[in-house]
C-alpha cells in the first residue's frame, strides 16, 4: 500500500497484489574433473533453493532416468557419470511466494561429458 502526501493533502491509498521478485542462475559452466563433472554458477541466494536436473543425450543409446538434486552454494558435482555420454544440465532457482506456492526460474543449461576411458 502506498499513499502520497503533500502537506495536509493525501491521495487515496494505492494497492496492488504482492509480487515475488526472483533472481536466476547466471554464468553456468561445466568442466570434467577426472571422472566427475563440476558445475559452477553465479546466484547469490538467501531465500529459496538451487535445483540441478540432468538428462542423458537421447542419441547415447542409454536409457537413464533424469536425475534431480538440490545444490548448496554455487557449485555441484555430478559424481562418476557414465563416461563418453553427453549430459544436459539445467540449473534453476526455486522460490516460494507468500502463500507457499512454488515458483521456478527458467535457469540455464549446459552440456558436458566425461571422456571415455
Amino acid at each position: 500500500e502506498v499513499t502520497a502526501q503533500s502537506g495536509r493533502r493525501a491521495a487515496p491509498a494505492a494497492r496492488t497484489t504482492p509480487a515475488l521478485m526472483t533472481r536466476d542462475v547466471a554464468r553456468l559452466t561445466a568442466r570434467a574433473h577426472g571422472r566427475d563433472v563440476v558445475l559452477t554458477w553465479s546466484l547469490p541466494i538467501s531465500y529459496g533453493s538451487v535445483v540441478v536436473e540432468r538428462t542423458a543425450d537421447p542419441g547415447s543409446g542409454l536409457s537413464l532416468p533424469p536425475r534431480r538434486a538440490r545444490a548448496e552454494g554455487q557449485s555441484w558435482t555430478d559424481v562418476s557419470p557414465a563416461p563418453g555420454v553427453e549430459f544436459s544440465y539445467n540449473v534453476h532457482a526455486e522460490y516460494r511466494d507468500g502463500s507457499g506456492a512454488p515458483h521456478r526460474t527458467p535457469g540455464a543449461t549446459v552440456r558436458a561429458q566425461v571422456a571415455d576411458r
